[in-house]
């Protein structure tokens, strides 16, 4: 069973132009979107290849995430395929995909949209999981108990739901294990970038 996405495309007030990248490599003009939407949205955060916006849209707010360079476009792909697997759909242990770019082909991901997560922090991601994010990680991906199992319990949900999701999906909590990796959406922790997840498969 495919996931099907909410349709939410791009502001119909935007120019859609400006998301045209396919081509060469050379022809990739990534600063011409990057400035656009600037010009339109909040800038969340920046990491080594993708630029993060807030917008609000139809009353909601979302994030719109775009490639600063070709590393960037393969996190994007990457995460486009992440988040529309129905395992990882169904775990609930991802932030929702919105919609995507196909105006460039499926090799080719000029933006993503997804909904909003607010910043959490380790101390709220403890008090709902009962463990930090690196020992949640080392659990659901080899059965590791963290050293302190005050708060932890095996029958926590996301926990249960994080090992089978791991177990079916090798390498999906990659570079996980970082707070800055999570976001609060929806009364729970859920992972904001999954763009690693070059191991998934």
């Amino acid at each position: 069973m495919s996931q099907q996405l909410v349709e939410l495309p791009l502001p119909k007030t935007w120019d859609t132009k400006h998301f045209v990248l396919r081509g060469d490599v050379d022809e990739h003009n990534f600063d011409r979107a990057l400035v656009y939407v600037q010009s339109k949205a909040k800038v969340l955060g920046q990491g080594a290849s993708r630029l993060v916006f807030k917008l609000r849209y139809k009353n909601r707010s979302v994030a719109l995430k775009l490639p600063l360079d070709d590393e960037g476009v393969e996190s994007m792909v990457a995460e486009a395929e992440v988040l529309t697997t129905p395992q990882v759909v169904h775990s609930r242990l991802f932030i929702p995909l919105i919609d995507r770019d196909t105006a460039n082909g499926p090799e080719f991901v000029a933006w993503i949209m997804t909904e909003y997560a607010r910043p959490i922090t380790m101390r709220q991601f403890v008090e709902y999981a009962g463990c930090d994010v690196e020992d949640f990680v080392a659990y659901a991906e080899a059965g590791m108990f963290p050293l302190d199992t005050s708060r932890f319990s095996e029958s926590h949900p996301m926990l249960r739901a994080a090992r089978t999701l791991a177990k079916r999906r090798s390498g999906i909590f990659d570079d996980c294990d970082h707070i800055s990796n999570w976001g609060w959406y929806d009364g729970r922790p859920v992972v904001i970038d999954a763009g690693s997840a070059f191991a998934f498969g």
